[in-house]
This record gives C-alpha cells, structure tokens and sequence, in this order.
C-alpha cells in the first residue's frame, strides 16, 4: 500500500490532511557488506517473522543465497544500491 503513491495519498487524506504532495526520492542505501544488510533485514524488520522458525544453518543459507545475489552491487566501500521512497507533505 505504501508503495503506491495514490494510496499513500488516500490514506494521509483520510487521515485529515489536505494539501497533499507525494514525491518520490531515490537514495543510495549502503552497508558494510551483503552479508550484514542481509541479517539486519532478518533481524529487525518484518522479514524477520519469515523466517524465525529456521534454525542457525537455514539463515545463514539464506544469507548467503542473498548476498551472493547482490554482488553486483558490491564494491570497495561495502554493499550500495538504489532504493525509492514515498515522502508525503501535508498540512492540517
């Protein structure tokens, strides 16, 4: 839902917001290395409830698999990729 712009301005409208502007910005996210970004997301976001009945080995395949997926885009200073965000203004 968020990742679409016109529901994210249904939904900050229907919060009571007016005036609404959805941009979309693309940043470089960047980590020390694959294998980090990919544990970080296991770790701490919603991914995380995936995969929490694997055992040690059954995560670390995983990243594994993943990292290996996203050596393109690996380089000296670690893992960097693009990544898009929604940011809504609004007023109230």
């Amino acid at each position: 839902m968020l990742g679409d712009r016109e529901d994210l301005r249904a939904l900050v409208v229907s919060a009571g917001f007016a005036d609404v502007v959805i941009e979309t910005e693309t940043k470089i996210v960047r980590f020390p290395s694959a294998s980090d970004y990919v544990a970080i997301q296991l770790a701490a976001t919603p991914l995380a409830s995936l995969f929490g009945g694997r055992d040690a080995a059954g995560r670390e395949q995983i990243v594994e698999d993943v990292g290996a997926a996203l050596t393109r885009y690996v380089g000296d200073d670690g893992l960097a990729f693009p990544q898009e965000v929604h940011v809504a203004l609004a007023r109230r």
